[in-house]
């Protein structure tokens, strides 16, 4: 999924330049842009790629989230441990 990341970069880059602008609502129309644009793209990627309705793309997307978060919260509980029996 190489080009999703690139379309990310190219979407992020894009917001970026905007800020040159020094118009909050440019940054801000932008920006909403941006949030909108990036998971509705992932999510047709994910679906075409990988075959399946945007419903069930969804609900996969939904799945790893909730799995991802878990395991991220269970580390950084982790962390806090060793940190304040080491440090």
């Amino acid at each position: 999924m190489i080009h999703l990341h690139a379309f990310v970069f190219l979407a992020l880059a894009i917001l970026e330049v905007s800020k040159f602008s020094r118009l909050p609502i440019v940054v801000t129309i932008v920006s909403i842009a941006t949030l909108i644009w990036i998971p509705a793209y992932s999510t047709f990627a994910f679906a075409r790629v990988y075959g399946g309705s945007i419903k069930k793309t969804l609900a996969k997307e939904i799945g790893i989230s909730l799995l991802y978060g878990a395991v991220a919260f269970a580390a950084f509980i982790l962390t806090l441990d060793v940190v304040s029996l080491l440090g």
